[in-house]
């Protein structure tokens, strides 16, 4: 019985140390928000550039992944594609974050929202303007940011 008590309480202490979740300190918040503000700056100056480079780099691999882009669901290297299609007819391309927000869910995921103002010259000499509303879902595996999760519609 005894033997039987001490293994119930070992049991227990062991899966409530598995189950307390790290409190992250604000020096650790503010390193996670300046890693993910990196990569976003990153994303938005290629996409300014007419380049989905760093799209190709941030975007996850893993087999399943789909994300959304004006209400369609692709797999990456369609949203890709997509995207490298949509450049082609610009000549260029203006992109101002309005607002935007991350949200630490924990030292290895980050839900990054925001406004973005996309004012754009097609070849023919068009210009057209609207509103981005992106979300991006950042997850940190063997020690690297990748987005699992990204989602844009917009307002014209």
């Amino acid at each position: 019985m005894r033997s039987i008590l001490l293994f119930i309480l070992t049991m227990f202490l062991l899966s409530a140390c598995t189950q307390i979740p790290k409190e992250l300190t604000e020096q650790q918040k503010t390193q996670i928000q300046s890693e993910v503000k990196k990569l976003t700056d990153e994303l938005l100056a290629d996409s300014q550039k007419l380049s989905t480079d760093a799209m190709q780099k941030y975007l996850n691999d893993k087999e399943g992944l789909t994300f959304k882009m004006g209400g369609v669901s692709f797999k990456k290297a369609n949203l890709i594609e997509a995207v490298k299609k949509e450049y082609e007819t610009y000549k260029e391309q203006t992109l101002t974050i309005k607002d935007e927000k991350s949200i630490i869910l924990s030292d290895k995921s980050v839900l990054w929202v925001s406004e973005i103002e996309s004012k754009a010259i097609d070849k023919s000499g068009k210009e057209g303007q609207m509103i981005l509303h992106e979300t991006w879902l950042w997850e940190k595996e063997n020690g690297e940011w990748k987005a699992t999760h990204f989602d844009e519609y917009w307002l014209q």
